[in-house]
């Protein structure tokens, strides 16, 4: 069902920003997270790990053309969102 899953579109922090927790804020609170899962389309490293350290390891991913991924999480850790939070 569409209405259950997330597209999450390419995040970016300014390089003298990076490694603050900012990328996990922006992808926490563009949404109250209804969703059950995420799905995001990148060639971005630093992305994918974002995602990663938020929904743990991807439930599943593949190669699309011409030279990125895409990634399917699922919202499940965060059920407890201000467990989550207070644990970064």
């Amino acid at each position: 069902d569409p209405r259950q899953a997330f597209y999450g579109a390419d995040t970016a922090v300014a390089s003298d920003y990076r490694n603050l927790g900012i990328a996990s804020k922006l992808i926490i609170e563009r949404s109250e997270w209804p969703y059950k899962w995420v799905l995001s389309r990148t060639k971005n490293p630093a992305m994918v790990q974002a995602y990663r350290k938020i929904f743990g390891e991807e439930l599943f991913s593949m190669d699309e053309p011409p030279d990125r991924r895409a990634y399917l999480f699922s919202t499940q850790r965060l059920k407890n969102y201000e467990e989550w939070r207070n644990s970064q």
